[in-house]
C-alpha cells in the first residue's frame, strides 16, 4: 500500500472532502510518522501497508477537526465547551509505529 490519497481518505470517512486539503493532511500526517519512526517502515517515500493505514487513520482524525481546538455544545439555555489536544497519535496508532519506532538502549 502507498501513501494514502485524498480519494482513499474521503472513501474512508464516506464523506467528500477538498482534495487539496485532504493531500496537505496526509503530507503532514506522513511527515510526523516519519520522524516517528525515523523513517523505518519506509521504503524511500512510500510506507509499508501498516504504517499507511496509520495515516488514513490519523488523518482522517485531523482533517475532521483541523481546528484541534475545541468543541462548542449548546443544548437550550446550557452550553459546554470541550477542549481538544493538539494532534497525538491514538492508542491503536501507537501499537503499529511502536513497532518499527527505533528506541535507544
Amino acid at each position: 500500500m502507498a501513501t494514502p490519497t485524498a480519494a482513499e481518505l474521503g472513501t474512508f470517512l464516506n464523506r467528500p472532502i477538498d482534495e487539496g486539503q485532504a493531500n496537505s493532511v496526509i503530507q503532514v500526517v506522513t511527515s510526523f510518522a516519519r520522524s516517528y519512526t525515523r523513517s523505518v517502515g519506509f521504503t524511500g517515500d512510500v510506507p509499508n501497508s501498516e504504517i499507511a493505514s496509520v495515516i488514513l487513520s490519523a488523518s482522517s482524525r485531523l482533517i475532521s477537526h483541523t481546528r484541534q481546538v475545541g468543541i462548542d455544545e449548546a443544548k437550550g439555555p446550557e452550553s459546554a465547551r470541550w477542549l481538544a489536544s493538539p494532534f497525538t497519535w491514538s492508542v491503536g496508532e501507537l501499537m503499529v509505529l511502536n513497532g518499527f519506532r527505533v528506541r535507544a538502549a
